[in-house]
C-alpha cells in the first residue's frame, strides 16, 4: 500500500494530486480518510476503457476501485469537504 496526503477545501473541490502513473492496464483500490470532523467527498481522473481509453472523473466516497485502459498515464484525485475542510489521508494499492 502506498499513501498519499491532499487537502478538501470547505464547499468546493480542492487541486488534483497524482497518486501514480501507470503504463498499461492496472486496478487500483483506492481509499481514504478526513482527518478532520466533517464529510469528505472524493473524485478520481483516469483513462477508461477500450485501447488508450477516455478520460474520466468519477465521485467516490470512502473507498473505490478503478481499472485503467491500456495507456500512460497519471491516476489523479481531489476532494472537497461538506460543510468544512479537512486534511485528507489517503491510501492506495
Amino acid at each position: 500500500m502506498s499513501q498519499f496526503n491532499a487537502y478538501a477545501p470547505p464547499m468546493m473541490w480542492g487541486a488534483w494530486v497524482r497518486i501514480d502513473s501507470h503504463i498499461g492496464p492496472r486496478t487500483y483500490n483506492i481509499s481514504y480518510e478526513a482527518l478532520g470532523d466533517t464529510l469528505v467527498m472524493g473524485r478520481v481522473r483516469y483513462f477508461k476503457g477500450s485501447d488508450g481509453g477516455t478520460q474520466v472523473i468519477e465521485e467516490f466516497r470512502d473507498s473505490t476501485t478503478i481499472t485503467t485502459s491500456n495507456s500512460a498515464a497519471n491516476v489523479e484525485v481531489s476532494f472537497k469537504g461538506v460543510p468544512t475542510g479537512s486534511p485528507v489521508q489517503g491510501m492506495f494499492s
